[in-house]
C-alpha cells in the first residue's frame, strides 16, 4: 500500500465519469425549429476552458522566471447526425439570421450570443456536473459531403465561438434546474398559445 492510497484511496463509493454520459441543451430562438429539439440530435462535443497560449519570460541575470501571459479558449465543436427531415441545418439556418440579415448587415451580439449547457451525469444517471458555455454562437455552419459510394450516416460538423466557459460543480444544479424549467415551460407555452 502507498503512502498516499492510506489516506487518499481510490473512490470506492463513488464512480469514474463516463465520457459519454452527457447531454447538450442548445439555445431556444421560439423558432419553428427548437434548440431543444436539436440537442438530441449531438452525437460529439469538444470544448476547453481557457488555456494559457502565451507566457512572459523575466529574465533575472542569467536566470528566468516564466509567467501566465494571455489566454485564449479554443473552437468549441459538435457533431450532430441528420434526420429526416433535415431540422438540423433548419436550426442554424434560422441561428445564422439571428447573427446577418439577409442583407448583409450584422445584428447586435446579444441577438446571437448565447448559453450552451452541458450537463455530465454518473453511471446512475444522477447529474455530477454542469458546464455553461457563455456567448455561444456558430461560425462554421452545416456542409453537405454526399458521395454516392458511401453508406454512412450523414453528420453535420459545426465549429462555434464562446466567450467563456463556465464549470459548475453539483451545487449549481439547484440554479441550473429552475432556469431549465423555466426556458422548457416558456417553449412549451409558445408550443401550445
Amino acid at each position: 500500500m502507498s503512502l498516499l492510497d492510506s489516506f487518499f484511496g481510490f473512490p470506492t463509493i463513488t464512480h469514474v465519469q463516463r465520457e459519454y454520459n452527457w447531454e447538450i441543451l442548445l439555445p431556444s430562438f421560439g423558432l419553428v425549429v427548437d434548440g431543444y429539439a436539436i440537442s438530441k440530435y449531438c452525437q460529439q462535443v469538444k470544448f476547453g476552458p481557457y488555456d494559457i497560449s502565451d507566457f512572459v519570460d523575466l529574465k533575472k541575470t542569467a536566470l528566468h522566471e516564466y509567467f501566465p501571459g494571455n489566454m485564449k479558449i479554443d473552437d468549441v465543436s459538435m457533431s450532430f447526425v441528420v434526420p429526416v427531415p433535415d431540422i438540423v441545418s433548419v436550426y442554424f439556418y434560422q441561428w445564422k439570421r439571428k447573427i446577418i440579415s439577409s442583407k448583409g448587415f450584422y445584428y447586435p451580439s446579444s441577438n446571437y450570443k448565447k448559453y450552451v449547457y452541458i450537463i455530465l451525469y454518473d453511471r446512475s444517471g444522477i447529474p455530477s456536473n454542469v458546464m455553461m458555455l457563455k456567448g455561444v454562437f456558430p461560425v462554421k455552419f452545416p456542409s453537405f459531403p454526399l458521395l454516392y459510394s458511401g453508406e454512412k450516416e450523414l453528420k453535420y460538423d459545426i465549429v462555434f465561438k464562446a466567450d467563456d466557459i463556465e464549470l459548475n460543480p453539483i451545487s449549481a444544479l439547484g440554479t441550473f434546474g429552475k432556469e431549465v424549467s423555466d426556458m422548457l415551460s416558456g417553449s412549451v407555452g409558445k408550443v401550445f398559445a
